[in-house]
């Protein structure tokens, strides 16, 4: 195979890569917040094409198909996200220009299916990342897959976020 495409990632049935399948990206973007440009850089198509199975299961145990499925991705770089998808058969993706923790703070945070995510890594975006994940599986039974620096794991927020979500959420839910 050749660079662009990652396993399981299929052809499209013509041939092409998964990169020659994508929407040309745009020549440069305006951001609708305050970003460091050293945040800036778009999920590779080939990391997307490594969780198609996850969002085939998640699609599946939801009754829905891979072109119904609503994935999320509240970090926008300049849309990647959403024409890598696409390419993949994943037509409905939420990826905004918009200041996603002043969405959150509005309460308009898109309908969606699953949170698909690889947030900025400066300042404490992983942290509110990974709580508001927590928070969305805990509230919503919305499942994520998040693209993450391995430090994460040592992070005292990161135990917290998955026993909200995890164990304790689950618990929590059943009591309900």
């Amino acid at each position: 195979g050749d660079d662009e495409s990652a396993p399981g990632d299929g052809d499209g049935g013509d041939g092409t890569s998964l990169s020659a399948r994508m929407e040309k990206p745009p020549d440069e973007v305006e951001h609708a917040f305050d970003a460091d440009a050293d945040d800036h850089c778009e999920t590779s198509p080939e990391a997307h094409a490594h969780i198609v199975n996850f969002l085939n299961k998640t699609a599946e145990a939801l009754g829905k198909t891979p072109k119904t499925l609503v994935i999320y991705d509240p970090y926008y770089c300049a849309g990647g996200t959403k024409r890598s998808f696409a390419a993949l058969g994943f037509p409905n993706v939420v990826n905004e220009n918009k200041d996603f923790y002043a969405v959150c703070d509005r309460g308009e945070v898109p309908a969606h299916d699953v949170l698909v995510t690889n947030p900025p890594y400066s300042a404490d975006h992983v942290e509110r990342c990974i709580t508001f994940a927590a928070r969305n599986l805990y509230e919503h039974d919305r499942p994520y897959f998040l693209l993450l620096p391995s430090y994460c794991v040592n992070k005292p927020y990161y135990t917290s976020a998955l026993l909200t979500g995890g164990a304790e959420g689950k618990r929590a839910r059943a009591a309900r």
